[in-house]
């Protein structure tokens, strides 16, 4: 069900693609809301074909860790946001990160 290689494949042809910062962080936003909704609906259908031992461990392992990646890059995305907003005054200011 998981292929690594095309994985890996998909993240490479995105990063390696002539994209600045702000657009892959849009197109990731975009990415991500729907491959999270699709992953919702597909689910139970997962879970049937995997078994539940199998699918358990699908969620414990790759699934966990997807969001794991998804939650610790919130950090630096709000961090990039907050100095957009920064005023001018504020330049010299350390941030936290």
């Amino acid at each position: 069900m998981i292929d690594p290689d095309r994985v890996r494949n998909i993240v490479n042809e995105v990063v390696q693609a002539p994209i600045g910062a702000v657009d892959l962080l849009l197109a990731a936003s975009e990415i991500a809301t729907i491959a999270a909704e699709r992953f919702r609906e597909e689910a139970q259908t997962i879970r049937c074909q995997l078994g539940a031992e199998r699918a358990r461990e699908l969620a414990m392992n790759e699934v966990a860790e997807a969001i794991a990646k998804l939650q610790d890059a919130a950090g630096p995305a709000v961090h990039g946001y907050n100095q957009l907003l920064r005023d001018d005054d504020e330049a010299g200011i350390p941030s936290i990160e």
